[in-house]
């Protein structure tokens, strides 16, 4: 979980998951969360960064497209993939 100074709680939801965002990358948290859902699984995303470097940190483009890819695998076991677009 983000640290409570840096919360930010967005609902969040793609063809296939729906869930929550945590933290505001406009904000330059240390750690954003995502908690992505379907009815049958859940999928958690722990996003650290260097908030000390002068680089631009993670985007909301790159939580919306990290949101957008991930899908269920068909298997036995609820796992779930990363797939580039």
């Amino acid at each position: 979980m983000p640290p409570t100074t840096d919360w930010a709680i967005y609902n969040v939801q793609s063809q296939n998951l729906r869930g929550f965002q945590l933290g505001d990358p406009v904000r330059r948290p240390k750690k954003m969360c995502l908690e992505l859902y379907a009815d049958d699984a859940h999928c958690e995303v722990n996003v650290e960064q260097n908030t000390t470097s002068n680089g631009s940190g993670t985007t909301q483009a790159e939580l919306n497209r990290i949101i957008q890819t991930v899908r269920k695998v068909p298997s036995t076991d609820s796992n779930f993939a990363v797939t580039p677009s």
